[in-house]
């Protein structure tokens, strides 16, 4: 003889095990893992984005800087030229060829001044 009560097996196919949430808003119930989750998807979006707001701003600083240096270049051709005017009005005899000379590179020299000031400040930003 067997001893105790005996009953069929029961199934039971609706059966969902899940963690304690530790984070409940709403309907939405969060576990540690989900949090988790969660936070490691933030974190590494917000070094996508870092990267590519640098990246980008790198760029554009590289483009100020080349432009500059474009500008750079003609500046210091256009002081060549006033210095070769400047040298061929010295070996005339007259002096207003002179001081035109003086007077045009003074003024191209004030501007370039000016100029390479705006530009640098232009980089900055």
């Amino acid at each position: 003889m067997i001893g105790g009560a005996l009953s069929l097996p029961v199934t039971f196919n609706n059966m969902v095990i899940s963690t304690k949430p530790i984070l409940t808003i709403g309907f939405i119930q969060l576990s540690l893992l989900d949090i988790i989750v969660i936070l490691v998807i933030l974190l590494m979006g917000s070094f996508m984005g870092g990267y590519y707001f640098f990246k980008l701003k790198s760029e554009k600083i590289n483009r100020k800087v080349f432009v500059t240096q474009q500008d750079v270049i003609k500046i210091t051709n256009m002081i060549k030229k006033d210095m070769e005017d400047l040298k061929k009005a010295l070996k005339t005899e007259d002096k207003f060829d002179d001081e035109f000379a003086i007077k045009e590179l003074e003024k191209n020299v004030a501007k370039i001044d000016i100029y390479i000031r705006k530009e640098v400040e232009n980089i900055e930003k």
